[in-house]
């Protein structure tokens, strides 16, 4: 009896570290922040922001004047472009996050953080689409992503862009981590039944 019990507990908690987490509400209509900062500038300005004079006609934070925008299915959100070097843009849909640099100009492209502050984002993580071309680090935490890149070489004509889903699943690496941990649970589970079994086994004898 206790044997049978044991496997199905170690079944029930192998099978919910696969389990999928309620998928979270669109990002449509929330209310998002964002800013963009080169690297090495020292007056480390948001780009992303009207005044600056770079905000990409077409783009909320250009339409709306504003570093703060609602998050629409039909329209990008932020979007940057000076004319000369490169065309940045951040949109956003119900559950993804793209970012995509139009390169303009030949030469070294600066490298760059943007941020992005939502209520909608708690609890959220950054899962890449793709094998990332222009993004090197990101992360999530206490509803605010952040992605950076290093910069680097360009050629004019090029055009970068990663995509994110946007998810209460952690990336795969963190899954595993807490799927070996819950596997471990379960087996030390398993032995302590088994010797309470084999114990009660020896007593009755």
């Amino acid at each position: 009896m206790q044997l049978k019990f044991s496997t199905v507990l170690l079944s029930a908690i192998v099978l919910s570290a696969f389990a999928v987490p309620a998928r979270a509400a669109t990002l449509v209509g929330t209310s998002v922040t964002g800013s963009l900062v080169f690297s090495g500038d020292p007056s480390t300005s948001n780009y992303f922001d009207p005044i600056n004079g770079f905000a990409a006609p077409g783009d909320l934070n250009f339409i709306d004047n504003s570093t703060t925008v609602t998050i629409s299915g039909a329209a990008v959100e932020f979007g940057y472009d000076d004319g000369v070097s490169n065309a940045f843009s951040a949109d956003f849909s119900g559950h993804q996050l793209t970012i995509t640099d139009m390169v303009e100009g030949t030469g070294t492209n600066f490298g760059f953080t943007m941020t992005f502050s939502d209520s909608a984002f708690s609890g959220q993580y950054l899962v890449p689409v793709n094998n990332l071309t222009l993004i090197e680090n990101y992360s999530s935490a206490a509803g605010v992503f952040t992605l950076s890149s290093t910069g680097g070489s360009v050629t004019a004509g090029e055009t970068f862009a990663d995509t994110f889903n946007v998810t209460s699943i952690p990336e795969p690496s963190t899954q595993g981590f807490v799927c070996l941990a819950l596997l471990a649970f379960g087996i030390l589970a398993f032995r302590s039944f088994r010797r309470v079994a084999e114990s009660g086994r020896a007593e009755s004898e």
